[in-house]
């Protein structure tokens, strides 16, 4: 978000999350821990904060911890590298038309390096929140992730504001929902218009019928 889309961090963001193919993340986290100072740890020991885990599927998710925690911070460090199979979160790593690059990479070396892009990272949010990972809705998570929907938004389509005077929607953010999944209109633009969300429930069904329309 901080690098491909200009959307200001916190603390909170500080942890790297790495989406990759379901066939290469042993490899990947092998690989990690053979060059960095990082180990495998159970993923379901991530938490929040103290008492409150993460609910990541052990499945799906590999966590590696820095061996020099909370030391890493001042070697500018993630404290955490989290793997996720891609797959999880509806996202395609192979279909380069979702992803974008570094445009100010700090050298050739990163120029390579891959992020979701507007549409994509939209589409995957939401996506995510109705389909979620977990065998479960858990809160924790749908609140989450509507903040980094929002951040996302902000900072890369209405910095200034989503509508117009009138009420009516700014044109980046007309050209965000005409480009996303058909499905996922209705979510955003009740987000961007500041109207009140459906119930979880009554908002995947009505994908489920945009779906089936489209079909």
């Amino acid at each position: 978000m901080a690098i491909a889309h200009c959307v200001p961090i916190g603390w909170g963001h500080f942890d790297l999350q790495l989406l990759i193919p379901p066939y290469n993340i042993t490899q990947a986290a092998h690989l990690i821990c053979l060059k960095h100072p990082y180990k495998p740890t159970d993923v379901r020991e991530a938490e929040y904060w103290p008492g409150l885990p993460k609910n990541f599927d052990p499945l799906t998710t590999v966590l590696l911890r820095h061996r020099d925690y909370p030391n890493c911070y001042n070697i500018n460090q993630p404290p955490n590298i989290y793997l996720h199979t891609a797959s999880a979160f509806h996202f395609d790593v192979h279909n380069r038309t979702a992803t974008v690059t570094d445009p100010s990479p700090p050298d050739e070396s990163f120029r390579g390096l891959l992020y979701p892009s507007l549409i994509a990272f939209c589409d995957s949010i939401i996506d995510s929140i109705h389909e979620p990972p977990l065998p479960f809705c858990d809160q924790h998570f749908y609140w989450h992730w509507m903040r980094l929907l929002s951040d996302l938004c902000r900072y890369t389509t209405g910095e200034k504001g989503w509508t117009s005077r009138k009420g009516k929607l700014v044109g980046s953010c007309e050209w965000l929902l005409q480009e996303i999944k058909e499905e996922n209109r209705p979510f955003l633009s009740r987000m961007l218009l500041e109207l009140r969300l459906l119930p979880l429930q009554t908002s995947a069904l009505e994908r489920i019928l945009i779906k089936d329309a489209r079909w």
